[in-house]
């Protein structure tokens, strides 16, 4: 996975600055320099989907074990730096919060199997996301392949979710750890014992969540709520260079961009991935591809406005935690 992810990283970058040099780069740059101080509204319309998908993710747990709301806040703004800004793909964030949300106390096995659930929820929402960006693209008249393309991640999307529910549902991950254990032989002793008591624990806590699945319906419908400040963050960017976009344009926009980006979820951050989407998407309206680049970039850059603290943070706060494991540690006895 890290050599895949790797390699989407340097073509997203090769494709993005192919479709930059295809273009006039004074133009996009002049587009990007018409926002001026009004590029600073973009996080005041963007920190809000934090709060959201904090409440989505708690959502997943038992009433009287949810993990404690602003750690759940915090866990997820460092896992958007991660995924943002890391060759991760886009897991490696959901492994970050999981271990922020184990320093707050949260039990390791509930945490471990509200991350499974929650990445289901952003799959199913995403899915359906989808399928909102094309009844965007239907009311806008809108023709070509790109649709297609759209439909059929969509689709695959939603398949590839309903499959992931029914593993979750069938207890996959103790029996892939049985397994590995009878493959294995006796050569691994209590440490494989450890991992199947571990699995079948997560199991059952998976199994726990959809027997609420009320909840999971309210958390994906809450990700959809999200992903609409996601378009409005676009509308915003479009308003600021003075590109002649409605909301619908712009939900159809990020929409369909998203999830073009999530069927290559290997490449880190969707890059290149995106701004080919709005250059494709932006030629079947007639909206200049320089200003297309220029609304992605803008957004490009309000990750890496917020990313950067993120990351900064979640070092400080795992050095000073190593600090304190350093100190507990005792002394060598002296000879």
């Amino acid at each position: 996975m890290r050599f895949l992810t790797l390699v989407g990283l340097f073509a997203g970058l090769a494709l993005t600055g192919y479709l930059i040099s295809l273009h006039d780069l004074g133009a996009i740059w002049g587009s990007l320099a018409t926002m001026g101080w009004g590029f600073l509204l973009l996080p005041l319309v963007y920190l809000p989907t934090i709060g959201i998908d904090s409440q989505c993710f708690r959502l997943i747990f038992p009433p009287d074990r949810k993990p404690p709301y602003w750690w759940v806040v915090w866990g997820t703004f460092v896992a958007r730096g991660v995924n943002t800004l890391l060759p991760v793909a886009t897991l490696g964030g959901e492994v970050v919060k999981a271990r922020i949300l184990i320093q707050g106390g949260s039990p390791g096995v509930l945490v471990g199997a509200g991350v499974v659930v929650d990445k289901t929820v952003q799959t199913v929402s995403l899915g359906l996301w989808g399928l909102i960006g094309l009844g965007a693209l239907f009311l806008l008249e809108a023709e070509g392949g790109i649709a297609r393309g759209a439909a059929i991640a969509t689709i695959g999307l939603g398949v590839g979710a309903a499959g992931f529910i029914l593993a979750q549902r069938a207890g996959a991950l103790g029996s892939l750890a049985r397994r590995l254990q009878s493959l294995l032989g006796a050569r691994t002793g209590d440490r494989m014992a450890r991992v199947v008591d571990v699995a079948s624990r997560s199991d059952e806590a998976l199994r726990d969540t959809y027997r609420r699945p009320w909840r999971f319906v309210a958390a994906v419908f809450l990700m959809i709520v999200s992903r609409i400040f996601l378009a409005l963050e676009v509308w915003l960017v479009a308003h600021l260079i003075g590109l002649p976009l409605g909301f619908l344009e712009a939900l159809m926009l990020k929409s369909l961009t998203g999830v073009i980006r999530g069927a290559f979820f290997v490449v880190p951050s969707g890059i290149g991935v995106q701004e080919s989407g709005f250059v494709l998407l932006g030629a079947m309206f007639g909206w200049p591809a320089e200003a297309m680049l220029a609304v992605s970039l803008a957004t490009r850059g309000r990750e890496i406005l917020l990313g950067i603290p993120g990351l900064v943070g979640w070092q400080i706060a795992e050095s000073r935690a190593l600090a304190g494991r350093i100190s507990r540690r005792p002394p060598e006895a002296e000879e």
